[in-house]
Protein backbone atom coordinates (compact mmCIF):
# COMPACT_ATOMS: atom_id res chain seq x y z
CA UNK A 1 0.00 0.00 0.00
CA UNK A 2 1.08 3.51 -0.76
CA UNK A 3 0.98 6.44 1.57
CA UNK A 4 -1.79 8.21 -0.33
CA UNK A 5 -4.10 5.25 -0.28
CA UNK A 6 -3.60 4.64 3.43
CA UNK A 7 -4.86 8.12 4.34
CA UNK A 8 -8.59 8.10 4.95
CA UNK A 9 -10.68 10.94 3.54
CA UNK A 10 -11.55 13.64 6.03
CA UNK A 11 -15.05 13.33 7.40
CA UNK A 12 -17.01 16.22 8.89
CA UNK A 13 -18.70 16.00 12.26
CA UNK A 14 -22.05 15.21 10.62
CA UNK A 15 -20.57 12.25 8.74
CA UNK A 16 -20.36 13.82 5.26
CA UNK A 17 -17.15 14.30 3.34
CA UNK A 18 -15.90 17.86 2.64
CA UNK A 19 -16.50 17.50 -1.12
CA UNK A 20 -20.17 16.70 -0.55
CA UNK A 21 -20.62 19.76 1.67
CA UNK A 22 -19.11 22.12 -0.93
CA UNK A 23 -21.28 20.64 -3.67
CA UNK A 24 -24.47 21.11 -1.61
CA UNK A 25 -23.54 24.75 -0.88
CA UNK A 26 -22.98 25.44 -4.60
CA UNK A 27 -26.35 23.91 -5.45
CA UNK A 28 -28.10 26.07 -2.82
CA UNK A 29 -26.40 29.23 -4.16
CA UNK A 30 -27.45 28.37 -7.74
CA UNK A 31 -31.07 27.91 -6.64
CA UNK A 32 -31.09 31.20 -4.69
CA UNK A 33 -29.49 33.24 -7.51
CA UNK A 34 -31.47 31.81 -10.38
CA UNK A 35 -32.47 34.70 -12.72
CA UNK A 36 -30.48 37.30 -10.74
CA UNK A 37 -27.25 39.01 -11.62
CA UNK A 38 -24.30 37.91 -9.53
CA UNK A 39 -22.18 41.02 -10.12
CA UNK A 40 -22.80 44.75 -10.56
CA UNK A 41 -20.22 46.86 -12.41
CA UNK A 42 -19.49 50.57 -12.59
CA UNK A 43 -20.82 50.57 -16.16
CA UNK A 44 -24.15 49.27 -14.83
CA UNK A 45 -24.27 52.17 -12.34
CA UNK A 46 -23.67 54.69 -15.14
CA UNK A 47 -26.33 53.05 -17.32
CA UNK A 48 -28.83 53.19 -14.46
CA UNK A 49 -28.13 56.89 -13.88
CA UNK A 50 -28.70 57.63 -17.58
CA UNK A 51 -32.01 55.82 -17.92
CA UNK A 52 -33.67 56.20 -14.55
CA UNK A 53 -35.23 59.59 -15.44
CA UNK A 54 -36.72 58.35 -18.71
CA UNK A 55 -40.49 57.66 -18.72
CA UNK A 56 -40.06 53.95 -19.27
CA UNK A 57 -38.14 53.60 -16.04
CA UNK A 58 -39.90 56.25 -13.94
CA UNK A 59 -43.34 54.71 -14.34
CA UNK A 60 -42.05 51.34 -13.23
CA UNK A 61 -39.75 52.40 -10.40
CA UNK A 62 -40.77 55.87 -9.24
CA UNK A 63 -43.00 54.56 -6.43
CA UNK A 64 -40.96 51.51 -5.58
CA UNK A 65 -41.93 47.92 -6.28
CA UNK A 66 -45.35 47.31 -7.78
CA UNK A 67 -47.22 44.14 -8.41
CA UNK A 68 -47.64 42.95 -11.98
CA UNK A 69 -51.40 43.52 -11.98
CA UNK A 70 -51.25 47.08 -10.61
CA UNK A 71 -52.28 49.64 -13.25
CA UNK A 72 -49.56 52.07 -14.26
CA UNK A 73 -50.29 55.69 -13.45
CA UNK A 74 -49.76 57.27 -16.87
CA UNK A 75 -50.24 60.82 -15.68
CA UNK A 76 -47.05 60.57 -13.63
CA UNK A 77 -45.09 59.23 -16.60
CA UNK A 78 -46.47 62.00 -18.85
CA UNK A 79 -47.99 59.61 -21.40
CA UNK A 80 -51.50 59.53 -22.81
CA UNK A 81 -53.27 56.23 -23.01
CA UNK A 82 -54.45 55.32 -26.52
CA UNK A 83 -58.11 54.67 -27.25
CA UNK A 84 -59.10 51.01 -27.07
CA UNK A 85 -60.79 49.05 -29.85
CA UNK A 86 -64.20 48.89 -28.17
CA UNK A 87 -64.13 52.59 -27.32
CA UNK A 88 -63.18 53.50 -30.89
CA UNK A 89 -66.01 51.39 -32.31
CA UNK A 90 -68.52 52.88 -29.89
CA UNK A 91 -67.36 56.40 -30.72
CA UNK A 92 -67.62 55.69 -34.48
CA UNK A 93 -71.25 54.60 -34.08
CA UNK A 94 -72.32 57.77 -32.25
CA UNK A 95 -74.62 60.16 -34.14
CA UNK A 96 -72.36 63.17 -33.56
CA UNK A 97 -69.63 61.52 -35.64
CA UNK A 98 -71.68 61.95 -38.84
CA UNK A 99 -70.79 64.66 -41.34
CA UNK A 100 -72.53 67.96 -40.95
CA UNK A 101 -74.35 69.78 -43.75
CA UNK A 102 -71.39 72.18 -44.10
CA UNK A 103 -68.98 69.27 -44.48
CA UNK A 104 -71.10 67.71 -47.22
CA UNK A 105 -71.46 71.05 -49.01
CA UNK A 106 -67.70 71.59 -48.85
CA UNK A 107 -67.17 68.08 -50.30
CA UNK A 108 -69.47 68.82 -53.27
CA UNK A 109 -67.78 72.18 -53.85
CA UNK A 110 -64.37 70.52 -53.92
CA UNK A 111 -65.63 67.85 -56.32
CA UNK A 112 -67.04 70.53 -58.66
CA UNK A 113 -63.75 72.44 -58.51
CA UNK A 114 -61.86 69.25 -59.28
CA UNK A 115 -64.12 68.48 -62.27
CA UNK A 116 -63.65 71.98 -63.69
CA UNK A 117 -59.88 71.70 -63.23
CA UNK A 118 -59.86 68.38 -65.07
CA UNK A 119 -61.92 69.91 -67.88
CA UNK A 120 -59.59 72.91 -68.18
CA UNK A 121 -56.58 70.63 -68.22
CA UNK A 122 -58.13 68.55 -71.01
CA UNK A 123 -58.80 71.74 -73.03
CA UNK A 124 -55.21 72.90 -72.64
CA UNK A 125 -53.87 69.48 -73.64
CA UNK A 126 -56.13 69.43 -76.72
CA UNK A 127 -54.98 72.91 -77.74
CA UNK A 128 -51.33 71.93 -77.31
CA UNK A 129 -51.76 68.78 -79.38
CA UNK A 130 -53.44 70.80 -82.18
CA UNK A 131 -50.58 73.29 -82.17
CA UNK A 132 -48.04 70.45 -82.36
CA UNK A 133 -49.96 68.91 -85.27
CA UNK A 134 -50.04 72.24 -87.11
CA UNK A 135 -46.30 72.69 -86.58
CA UNK A 136 -45.61 69.20 -87.92
CA UNK A 137 -47.82 69.80 -90.98
CA UNK A 138 -46.11 73.12 -91.63
CA UNK A 139 -42.69 71.46 -91.49
CA UNK A 140 -43.89 68.76 -93.90
CA UNK A 141 -45.30 71.32 -96.34
CA UNK A 142 -42.08 73.31 -96.18
CA UNK A 143 -40.03 70.24 -97.06
CA UNK A 144 -42.42 69.33 -99.92
CA UNK A 145 -42.26 72.90 -101.27
CA UNK A 146 -38.46 72.82 -101.09
CA UNK A 147 -38.40 69.51 -103.01
CA UNK A 148 -40.73 70.97 -105.64
CA UNK A 149 -38.52 74.03 -106.09
CA UNK A 150 -35.41 71.84 -106.31
CA UNK A 151 -37.10 69.72 -109.01
CA UNK A 152 -38.15 72.85 -110.96
CA UNK A 153 -34.61 74.21 -110.90
CA UNK A 154 -32.99 70.91 -111.84
CA UNK A 155 -30.86 70.84 -115.01
CA UNK A 156 -32.54 68.54 -117.56
CA UNK A 157 -29.82 68.78 -120.23
CA UNK A 158 -27.82 65.81 -118.94
CA UNK A 159 -30.83 63.51 -118.39
CA UNK A 160 -32.00 60.68 -120.58
CA UNK A 161 -35.57 60.40 -121.80
CA UNK A 162 -36.41 57.92 -119.05
CA UNK A 163 -34.95 60.22 -116.37
CA UNK A 164 -36.90 63.14 -117.80
CA UNK A 165 -40.14 61.11 -117.63
CA UNK A 166 -39.45 60.22 -113.98
CA UNK A 167 -38.57 63.84 -113.26
CA UNK A 168 -41.81 64.94 -114.86
CA UNK A 169 -43.86 62.49 -112.71
CA UNK A 170 -42.10 63.61 -109.49
CA UNK A 171 -42.63 67.24 -110.42
CA UNK A 172 -46.31 66.54 -111.05
CA UNK A 173 -46.66 64.70 -107.69
CA UNK A 174 -44.98 67.41 -105.58
CA UNK A 175 -46.80 70.15 -107.55
CA UNK A 176 -50.16 68.56 -106.74
CA UNK A 177 -49.20 68.40 -103.03
CA UNK A 178 -48.11 72.05 -102.90
CA UNK A 179 -51.08 73.42 -104.85
CA UNK A 180 -53.56 71.14 -103.14
CA UNK A 181 -52.51 72.49 -99.75
CA UNK A 182 -52.61 76.10 -100.98
CA UNK A 183 -56.22 75.69 -102.20
CA UNK A 184 -57.41 74.51 -98.82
Amino acid sequence: MTASSSVAPEVAADGHEDDDVEEEENNEEDENNQGRRLSWTEADNIRLKLVRDQPKWTRNYCKGKKKKNDPIDLEIAGEARPMGTKTAKAKAGMPDSYLSHDDIQMYYDIQALRASTVEKTADVQLRLSREKLEAAQTREMTSIAKMYIDLLMADLSGMTDMQRAEHQRALQYFGDKVYEHSRV
